[in-house]
């Protein structure tokens, strides 16, 4: 889990204009492994910051991915986003779109599901 002063330390530095309501945004993402959607990430500030827009999370999350911290995940329903940068490929199954993250084996040999994981793909 990343903490806001980690956060903190990570942003400044770029010359990130800090607010409060982009520091929720960026911890949102950063802690989160749903890969939460622009509507799952607003909901879940909303509930800190209930004045935050829906277009201050776009350009937060726009921010976020010109500076590497996270990246978009172009699904087929809706974009979500990800904040783990190392390899690893997201599985959405087409019929109800949810996702599983399987991160690739060192070794380069195929791919193997995060412990305690369950899913049925």
């Amino acid at each position: 889990m990343t903490t806001q002063q980690q956060l903190v330390d990570k942003l400044r530095p770029l010359g990130v204009r800090l607010t409060p309501q982009r520091l929720a945004i960026a911890e949102v993402v950063v802690n989160s492994a749903d890969h939460p959607s622009v509507r799952d990430i607003y909901d879940r500030v909303r509930a800190f910051f209930p004045y935050v827009t829906i277009a201050t999370v776009y350009s937060t999350l726009n921010m976020l991915e010109e500076l590497g911290i996270v990246r978009e995940l172009p699904f087929q329903r809706q974009s979500r986003y990800d904040a783990n940068l190392s390899p690893h490929v997201n599985l959405v199954c087409l019929g109800c779109g949810t996702s599983s993250m399987q991160i690739l084996d060192k070794n380069g040999g195929g791919f193997e599901r995060p412990r305690g994981q369950a899913s049925g793909f």
